[in-house]
């Protein structure tokens, strides 16, 4: 799944979730980033409890052509505590 991401992104795209400030830029981070830190660190320190969170976000996205350059995620983290 990682790689299939990796592949929608320019080499040097840069991903920032803003609420965590968790940041990949480049292809390297962002593989470290998309495997470690965008979906399993959405609470970062907090433990898994295996319950469903629903959340709005808003992604702002810059691309050139059908690849990703820029992408920054917002979404309202109190709601998500």
């Amino acid at each position: 799944m990682t790689e299939a991401t990796l592949q929608t992104m320019v080499e040097e795209a840069y991903v920032n979730h803003i609420p965590v400030m968790s940041v990949g830029q480049g292809r390297d981070a962002l593989r470290r980033f998309h495997g470690e830190d965008f979906i399993p660190r959405m609470l970062p320190g907090l433990a898994p409890t295996g319950r469903e969170v629903k959340v709005a976000r808003v992604a702002i996205v810059s691309s050139t052509g059908d690849k990703l350059v820029r992408e920054h995620i917002y979404w309202d983290q109190a709601s998500v505590l």
